[in-house]
């Protein structure tokens, strides 16, 4: 089974339940979660309003034997058996749950989630909120832990600081207006604390109001409350208005007056998401590449404590790829600097491991922030499916707590899942205890965990795939996992690890089933009689250089219609409208009559909404991935320009799979022109689509890459088989004959 059809049963199954559900009773539920517990708490009420009090009893105590991760729900259910005469606490001693759920806060630390429930039942709420306040390290976890800490406080008496944790709680669930509204409504002395600030900063930015948060910190920066924290975000806010002088001057400020070095290095390392023109974008990278130079000489200076401040400051150069311009210089320098701090820092997990002796199955592990539902699992759900067979062991390390169908899946299909530890050193404790055989990143670059992880050496042989598509520049990366189709012909010369590329797209995604969802083009404000050219990337994909092609195609196609999506945040929006609305000004076009912009939907809607548009404008640099994938198995046309490197030639990569290369362009005149023709010729794009929907099928399901990985673990743990060098290609190729490397196809 993959995963589409997996998710299709759960959706099956949790309709069934649904129907099989009592309707809900008129009492407001206590921001209780769905569960046994919760179904058992309701059924008591129910029988205590119908006069069936011993019945109500057999239903709390039942509930209490159940994992239950509310404290607003724990409360209720001790409440009612308070008022039948009993002891919820020694129900709770004697015969409570002893595997219940504990939450992030507690999880790992010294006192457990089953003694602060016995607390909470005898009405501790002082305890239980001193303890959830000191266990919780920062504001970014799950709802439910600000919930809980919402709840403790406000039953201790301090209203102004519960109000503050229930916003951190709406904005935890992506509730950001909510959240704002909630910390302006809050006493001013807690919502400006260090303790929530940053969480505050976070709301507004989310909500479009990055001016509201720069007035604030300046406020709380007077009044010495803007920690480290809150000066990221502050800074952050500063970036988004295109303001990058002044964010570093705040980073730069509170390492000054708080002797923080991660700040010193988070100074140097700021990169606009979405820049507000080329010359901006180039003075950008000009500062990092000084920046990065400057991060070196220090790590050199520094003794190994020094050196070893600086790794709460390490971050990956995220937005530096995206800058469509060589910068291998870059991330290799920065490499060794992160390399550098994390010995200093962590000097026990950086020395070499020898490969364990043969004679067993050989021990891979997946290691992933993402394994929920993301790209990077659809994108690399077949490798981790179909590593467990009697030759390889399989583990999966999910690097954060959270958890969805998706994990669900993958976890059932590993031979060992590994629950998400609970900080970076009991992580990195966690794999190199599982003595793994070969590590496998499916991304480094996106967060600031795998980043340093992947500095340690963990196990013998680490590897990273594609899932940002951008060497590491560290020493401790081996291999770099790539795509044959879709690499250039002197690929390895763009990555200090050694390229291994698998036949084909690399991958073996299953097919994207039909979408369940309807949309219609009068739904999402889209004239009907538009040619609808989509482009949904991320806004950080597109280069400013290239900001005049719409107008040039709106030029040529008069009812051209460009379909982008919102960015993560508003302001990002509202820049890369105002530079793609000059080019449209600059040629004497009405952008308004020319631009949409939609929000970001779900993956069923994002299909139907494909299914709206006539064509696809691909980004030039960095080409879409699973979004070209989505695209194609919806038959729309894609227009692409392959660039340099592999993150600008996985769209090519696909229609060269399939068979269609017409809309493949070999310069940026030759992409308006195949664009514009696509847009007048509603002959020729029909064809164009009806050969993609017949020969979308070779861009799935294809187990060669699947045989060709498992080829190179045993190729990588020193147990190769004759076939298995024809399977994987080594680059580069010259230096197969002379190391007895396997020689590639």
């Amino acid at each position: 089974m993959d995963y589409y059809r997996f998710l299709a049963a759960l959706r099956q199954l949790d309709l069934k339940a649904s129907r099989q559900r009592p309707p809900a009773l008129d009492e407001p539920q206590p921001n209780a979660i769905a569960g046994e517990a919760d179904t058992a708490y309701h059924a008591g009420l129910a029988c205590l309003q119908s006069g069936d009090a011993g019945s109500a009893l057999s239903h709390w105590r039942h509930a209490l034997r159940c994992p239950i991760t509310e404290l607003a729900l724990l409360h209720a259910i001790g409440d009612g058996l308070r008022g039948l005469g009993h002891d919820p606490a020694a129900i709770y001693r004697d015969e409570g749950a002893t595997a219940g759920a504990p939450t992030a806060l507690l999880d790992g630390h010294e006192r457990t989630w089953r003694e602060l429930c016995g607390d909470a039942l005898r009405e501790r709420w002082q305890a239980v909120a001193a303890a959830l306040d000191d266990e919780q390290a920062s504001f970014h976890g799950k709802p439910a832990d600000f919930r809980n800490l919402a709840f403790a406080l406000a039953r201790a008496g301090d209203e102004g600081r519960a109000q503050c944790a229930a916003a951190a709680a709406l904005a935890a669930d992506g509730d950001w207006r909510a959240a704002a509204d909630a910390f302006e409504k809050a006493p001013p002395a807690e919502a400006r604390s260090a303790r929530f600030l940053s969480c505050w900063f976070e709301a507004l930015r989310h909500c479009g109001e990055d001016e509201r948060a720069a007035e604030i910190a300046e406020q709380a920066a007077a009044q010495g409350t803007c920690d480290a924290t809150a000066r990221v975000e502050w800074a952050s806010a500063l970036l988004d208005l295109t303001r990058p002088a002044a964010a570093s001057a705040v980073l730069r400020a509170g390492a000054t007056g708080e002797g923080d070095a991660g700040l010193r290095v988070r100074a140097r390392l700021l990169l606009p998401p979405v820049p507000a023109s080329q010359a901006d974008l180039d003075r950008a990278h000009a500062r990092l590449r000084r920046g990065v130079a400057a991060l070196r000489r220090a790590a050199a200076r520094a003794s190994p404590e020094a050196r070893a401040a600086f790794f709460d400051g390490l971050q990956p150069l995220f937005y530096l790829g995206y800058g469509g311009k060589p910068a291998f210089d870059i991330v290799r320098e920065y490499g060794r600097f992160v390399s550098e701090v994390v010995a200093a820092r962590y000097p026990d997990y950086c020395q070499p491991l020898a490969l364990r002796s043969r004679g067993s199955a050989i021990r891979v592990g997946f290691a992933s922030l993402h394994v929920t539902h993301h790209t990077i699992t659809r994108h690399f759900g077949s490798w981790i499916s179909a590593a467990g067979s009697h030759e390889i062991e399989s583990h999966l390390f999910p690097l954060a707590p959270n958890e969805d169908a998706m994990s669900r899946f993958l976890g059932a299909r590993v031979d060992v899942c590994h629950p998400a530890a609970g900080d970076f050193a009991a992580i990195a404790s966690a794999i190199r205890g599982a003595d793994l055989d070969i590590l496998v990143y499916l991304s480094v670059g996106m967060d600031a965990t795998s980043l340093p992880l992947a500095a340690m050496r963990l196990a013998p042989v680490q590897c990273v795939a594609w899932g940002h598509p951008v060497s590491t520049g560290l020493p401790s990366i081996d291999y770099f996992l790539s795509a044959e189709a879709m690499e250039p012909d002197n690929a390895q010369a763009h990555y200090t690890e050694r390229l291994i590329t698998l036949p084909g797209l690399g991958t073996a995604l299953p097919a994207i089933p039909p979408t369940t969802a309807a949309a219609s083009r009068e739904a999402l404000g889209i004239p009907a009689r538009a040619t609808v050219y989509l482009s949904p990337q991320s806004l950080f994909k597109y280069l400013p250089c290239h900001d005049g092609l719409y107008a040039q195609i709106a030029r040529e196609v008069e009812d051209a219609l460009f379909v982008f999506m919102e960015g993560d945040l508003p302001a990002w929006t509202r820049t890369f409208r105002a530079r793609i609305a000059a080019s449209f000004h600059a040629i004497g076009l009405d952008p308004d009559r020319h631009l949409r912009f939609l929000p970001q939907c779900d993956l069923d809607h994002f299909h139907a909404m494909m299914r709206c548009c006539d064509v696809m404008l691909d980004t030039i640099g960095w080409s879409g991935g699973q979004t070209s994938y989505d695209a194609l198995a919806c038959g729309l046309p894609i227009v692409t320009l392959p660039g340099t490197f592999m993150r600008g030639r996985q769209t090519y990569g696909m229609l060269r799979q399939i068979g269609v290369e017409d809309t493949i362009a070999n310069t940026v005149e030759e992409y308006v022109h195949i664009a514009v023709r696509l847009g007048r010729d509603h002959g020729w794009r029909e064809n164009v689509g009806q050969r993609i929907a017949a020969g979308k099928h070779r861009l799935f399901d294809d187990h060669r890459p699947i045989e060709a990985l498992e080829s190179f673990y045993r190729w990588a743990a020193g147990g190769a088989q004759p076939e298995d060098a024809r399977r994987f290609r080594l680059w580069p190729p010259a230096s197969a004959t002379a190391s007895g490397d396997p020689a590639g196809a």
